[in-house]
């Protein structure tokens, strides 16, 4: 199996990370030469607080864990942080959760245990749930067993992880052909949240030519990953949603994906790894005080999107009703400025939102 099997590592635990202007110090400290994703990491770059954690450390007795135990991250309430980086360690329970007396994942809160999200993947892959211990202060342990990282946002998807999640993971167990065959992932329910200015109407265009407009909050996992496996076309808005392909076996249909920040990429690895992906990147964020991924954005050429889409085969023709299309941005700029161009919170920090049963 691919993990590295350490003798007595540190574990800082998560109950600090994921939160707005917070330090992330959680993971694995063994020596210094310790990988980036022994943390936080986005693509190569470490967004572990070294002098946080020691800090932290100052301040705390680690307990101290005898045995072998199987290490799986952190887990946070997030929606897009959880599919983003807390999955991927979880392709090696079905190998070697036997042969451990614990797995070991790092809660953000106490309710981690109880999210539904969570529980879902966690059945998607066969782990033991009688075998998992949540730690949430500082530790060592005597052996502990890391699996390689299956994927970090930031990095290309790598062809070993994709044959595990193949052989762990059975899509034609989802397909369900009553489902619809084109659909649009929305974030109709997020507008100050993070969206492109006049989406609505895109969506309206796209539903005249077959397309079923979805809202993946209001489904179980489950539900979303039939959705996914049973449509022959995906139009993505760029959110959280398109994390779900990550933990996945590549899929069969063709998607589209409208960015809404024109300088992250992060996502596109995604679409174009796990699919028949297509990135169309024409936007500028429009001023305010939220952090960029809560900002509007406006297409600098409407028409060109349209074109595009029917370019690339998403649609049978590029017209689109121009007055509805920028009735609706005028709209929705008007909302945003009202609001001082600020979205308030984060709907689905609690995991009340994202995490339907």
């Amino acid at each position: 199996m691919r993990a590295a099997v350490l003798a007595n590592p540190t574990l800082f635990p998560a109950c600090r990370d994921f939160r707005k202007g917070r330090p992330y110090i959680h993971g694995i400290h063994s020596s210094p030469n310790d990988p980036a994703d022994f943390g936080m990491v986005r693509g190569e770059r470490s967004l572990t607080d070294f002098a946080a954690r020691k800090a932290f450390a100052a301040e705390a007795s680690p307990r101290h864990i005898t045995g072998r135990h199987l290490y799986c991250g952190p887990v946070t309430l997030h929606f897009g942080h959880f599919l983003a980086d807390c999955v991927h360690r979880l392709w090696a329970c079905r190998r070697e959760q036997d042969h451990v007396q614990s797995i070991i994942v790092l809660p953000q809160h106490p309710n981690v245990r109880l999210s539904p999200v969570f529980r879902q993947f966690l059945r998607l892959f066969g782990v033991d749930v009688a075998k998992l211990q949540y730690i949430s202060t500082l530790a060592t342990v005597e052996e502990l067993v890391v699996p390689d990282i299956g994927h970090v946002v930031g990095r290309p998807h790598q062809r070993w992880y994709q044959e595990e999640l193949a052989s762990a993971i059975d899509l034609s167990e989802f397909r369900r052909p009553e489902l619809p065959k084109r659909i649009v992932v929305s974030r109709r329910n997020y507008r100050l949240k993070g969206r492109i200015a006049g989406t609505d109407a895109i969506t309206q265009r796209l539903c005249e030519d077959g397309y079923t407009e979805v809202f993946p909050e209001q489904h179980p996992i489950a539900e979303q990953i039939a959705y996914l496996v049973s449509a022959d076309l995906i139009v993505f808005e760029e959110g959280s949603a398109v994390h779900l392909l990550d933990p996945l076996p590549r899929i069969s249909a063709k998607v589209a994906m409208i960015r809404r920040r024109p300088n992250f990429r992060h996502m596109d690895d995604t679409i174009t790894g796990k699919a028949d992906g297509h990135v169309y990147n024409n936007v500028r964020l429009l001023p305010g005080n939220a952090p960029p991924h809560n900002r509007m954005s406006r297409l600098l050429d409407p028409a060109g999107l349209f074109s595009w889409l029917a370019k690339e085969g998403f649609t049978a023709s590029p017209s689109f009703d121009r007055a509805k299309f920028y009735a609706e941005e005028a709209h929705d700029i008007a909302l945003y400025t009202a609001n001082d161009g600020t979205a308030m919170g984060d709907p689905v920090n609690d995991g009340s939102v994202r995490e339907a049963n």
